[in-house]
């Protein structure tokens, strides 16, 4: 998670960076492009850029990330750019993996990514036949290497799509609060939403999560809705009602 913030700047910094050459390629002697093509570039990478910025600002959104490569990936796929254009894309579905996006629905959700894949790939056939089948092959090659590498990690994947854990929130001795607090992060609700209902500052609600954190043995907020996805919270008997 400490990681996401650089990422973030260096992604938007980059954006900016590459817009900026398109914008005046005369100045380091690159080849002006056709003006649609351009503007086509600057639009995308404009949305990257505000995807990173959103990203840093608020790190517990990086998932936009995930949605920056995928979003690049069939773009790459579109323009003919194959093997790069699906590194973007598995990169991309790594860190929905790592969201648990997958978790809920997974069958569902794969078959939509691969058929998204496969529509974006389709387009390549307004170049010619030819074109599509040697872009189909270097893909297929790209998958089967990709496959091994999976193959290599089904335990953890069995692992990643194991059903849910069970948490017993009475073994971790939690104050009324504490408890008040998990069930806000349950419902996805902002610090500020969960004090409100408490009736006390953020600022009391953020070191209550912070006590939190360190009873469940995490980090951050993230990692807590990491420990969302992944359990069942069971709550004390005079809590189930809240």
């Amino acid at each position: 998670m400490k990681y996401i913030r650089p990422i973030a700047l260096l992604g938007f910094l980059l954006c900016i960076l590459v817009i900026y050459l398109h914008l005046a390629p005369e100045q380091f002697l690159l080849t002006p492009g056709d003006v649609v093509g351009i503007q086509y570039k600057i639009i995308s990478l404009s949305i990257f850029g505000f995807l990173f910025l959103i990203v840093l600002i608020n790190p517990e959104l990086y998932i936009f990330i995930g949605l920056i490569l995928a979003l690049g990936g069939l773009s790459n796929i579109y323009a003919g750019g194959n093997i790069l254009g699906l590194l973007f894309y598995v990169f991309a579905m790594s860190i929905g993996l790592k969201q648990g996006f997958f978790r809920s629905f997974g069958k569902t959700k794969t078959a939509i990514t691969v058929l998204i894949f496969f529509i974006v790939l389709c387009f390549q056939l307004r170049q010619g036949f030819q074109i599509f089948l040697s872009s189909f092959m270097n893909i297929a090659i790209l998958i089967f290497l990709v496959t091994c590498f999976l193959l290599m990690f089904r335990e953890n994947l069995k692992e990643y799509f194991a059903e849910k854990g069970q948490i017993d929130l009475a073994k971790f001795g939690f104050s009324k609060r504490q408890l008040s607090c998990i069930h806000g992060c349950l419902l996805k609700k902002t610090l500020q939403e969960i004090a409100d209902e408490n009736v006390v500052s953020v600022s009391v609600i953020k070191k209550e999560m912070q006590r939190i954190y360190e009873l469940f043995g995490i980090e951050d907020r993230y990692d807590m809705f990491i420990l969302i996805n992944q359990n069942t919270f069971v709550f004390p008997k005079e809590e189930e009602a809240c």
